[in-house]
């Protein structure tokens, strides 16, 4: 038996279609090229993993994938839509720290517009939970409430004894310490210098805390240090206060200015807080209360001021304790704060928190609406801080247009009409704040910010036609009031309208902070002028000026928003 050759392999038989079903005879198609499929996420991600969230990070980008026909069909299917209010957003702890620490505008942060802009740290902005907080805790609605109740302690406790300082307590001091007449000179001078130590030593000491590491957490530590060395210094002002006729005005702008740096100490973490424990969910709400509680504050430092004017060494110490309670009492109210011991801090450097400073890198509508608030908060700080003056050598004495005072009247009606003044100021502000939001819905920002700076000029025209009288300015607060209060509620609106860039908000929104230290500064220079050169009248035309400078810069803004 022979072997058997193998059998060669059968051929397939020809076909009329190829194995892809292709007529036989046509060309084959081009081979595409094998996609590469897209990156899976991990299931568990390792220390140095870059975590690719479905969905997002995944997404192919159209500028790649899609032809020029599929990007010219695309742009023929545009419409031009109007610009519309950011959506309700949070706000960055640089945005928290001007809505809630800017000095004479607390009304603000109770305004039921939404002046905040889109921040992308915002857990609404990715995937995160926005009832978990930065610092990584998940508050339950008890925590909340004490946050939200902690910040109106520390509003109150700290505002109330800080207004009657500023407002009654040290302008009776220094005049005082000036024989009985009004010291105009010394007392523009302390509030020149003391608004910017607080504006500086804020910042300062915000950037600091955000790198501390303690079990106690980062903030705490320097909250209850800033409350106690605040009132100690304060305490020192009591001391001082009874022998203030010995004492050179010098030796105690020294000594306050100290105290405005130990403040700064407490409320630059204070109010940086915000942005660290309260989740993104409850914070404009928290805002609100911290707002409104600041502005009740200030308006009650009113009275209580009326209440030690008398006697200030009292009042000092008053206020002293009140303060070096304030940064235990906020704490005690307070969840315990997570420690920071094996947190990730973000490393800040003095250049980031001093980054508001660099005004020339904004857009130019931006510096336009940086100058409005700037002449605005000058116009109305220009009357304001020397309020106690012109109603106890005004009101309550002769005072003639030529800036000539006689006679030292009773101390205690004039503060009291000081307190009414800030009553009504702070009720007007109040309602333009919460009229902010059908306004701004129905014109917009710029139309109501120019309004409102006519009705600051307008309450500067009132002490001038009725001159000397209490009337004239109860008037003043009532209008200045409305119109400040409206002017702050729109203006971060306004500022947010003009910006090429949101994520330029956070630096932009901290720099009308400085708008504001600069606004005091000029208003300072501006009353010590025209109470040296002239009097009621000379006072009350540089509001006006300064309110109609406000208004040419706000007015120039409106075609930077048209063209976007």
């Amino acid at each position: 038996m022979t072997e058997e050759s193998p059998k060669p392999a059968e051929q397939p038989a020809e076909s009329s279609q190829t194995p892809a079903g292709r007529p036989a005879g046509q060309p084959a198609e081009p081979k595409q090229p094998a996609q590469t499929p897209a990156p899976q996420p991990r299931k568990f991600v390792m220390p140095g993993d870059v975590y690719i969230r479905p969905g997002i990070d995944d997404r192919p980008d159209p500028d790649k994938v899609l032809s020029a026909e599929d990007k010219a069909a695309i742009a023929r299917l545009a419409v031009h839509m109007p610009q519309q209010k950011n959506e309700t957003s949070l706000s960055q702890a640089d945005l928290q720290a001007t809505r809630m620490a800017t000095e004479g505008t607390p009304a603000v942060a109770a305004a039921t517009i939404d002046a905040a802009v889109p921040d992308p740290e915002s857990a609404y902005m990715d995937m995160r939970d926005p009832m978990v907080a930065a610092d990584g805790t998940r508050p339950g609605k008890t925590d909340v409430l004490r946050l939200k109740i902690g910040f109106v302690v520390a509003a109150l406790m700290c505002s109330v004894p800080w207004a009657a300082a500023t407002g009654i307590l040290l302008p009776e001091l220094l005049a005082r310490m000036n024989g009985g007449l009004p010291a105009f000179a010394d007392l523009c001078l302390l509030n020149a210098l003391g608004a910017i130590v607080a504006f500086f030593s804020q910042n300062f000491f915000a950037a600091a805390s955000d790198d501390t590491r303690s079990r106690f957490g980062r903030r705490t530590i320097w909250i209850i240090a800033g409350g106690l060395l605040t009132g100690l210094v304060m305490w020192w002002m009591s001391a001082l206060g009874g022998d203030a006729i010995h004492l050179a005005p010098h030796f105690v702008m020294i000594v306050w200015l100290v105290a405005q740096l130990c403040y700064g100490l407490m409320l630059g973490p204070l109010v940086s807080a915000m942005s660290d424990r309260m989740p993104d969910k409850f914070r404009p709400s928290a805002d609100a209360w911290y707002g409104t509680a600041l502005a009740v504050g200030q308006m009650l430092g009113g009275f209580a001021g009326a209440l030690f004017v008398a006697n200030l060494p009292k009042g000092f110490t008053w206020g002293a304790a009140v303060l070096a309670l304030a940064g235990i009492v906020t704490v005690a109210v307070w969840p315990r704060e997570k420690s920071s011991l094996e947190m990730r801090l973000p490393g800040n450097t003095m250049d980031d928190a001093f980054a508001s400073l660099r005004l020339g890198q904004m857009a130019p509508g931006f510096r336009r609406v940086f100058w409005s608030r700037m002449f605005m908060m000058a116009s109305v700080a220009s009357i304001t801080m020397v309020a106690f003056y012109l109603v106890k050598y005004g009101v309550y004495a002769m005072f003639s247009l030529s800036g000539v005072f006689t006679s030292m009247p009773a101390s205690v009606p004039s503060a009291m009409l000081v307190a009414w003044m800030g009553l009504i100021a702070m009720i007007v502000s109040l309602l333009a704040a919460w009229l902010s939001g059908p306004i701004s819905d129905r014109f917009g920002a710029w139309g109501p910010s120019l309004a409102a700076a006519g009705c600051v000029a307008l309450g500067a025209l009132m002490p001038i036609l009725m001159p000397a009288t209490a009337l004239g300015l109860l008037l003043f607060s009532a209008f200045s009031g409305f119109g400040f209060g409206l002017f702050n509620a729109v203006g971060q609106e306004l500022a947010t309208a003009v910006l090429t860039d949101p994520r330029d908000a956070g630096r932009a929104l901290g720099t009308l902070n400085l708008a504001s230290t600069l606004g005091v500064v000029l208003a300072a220079v501006v009353t010590g002028i025209a109470t040296t050169v002239g009097g009621w009248a000379w006072l009350f035309a540089g509001s006006i000026v300064m309110a109609a400078a406000a208004a040419g810069f706000v007015a120039s803004v409106r075609g930077v928003i048209a063209d976007r």
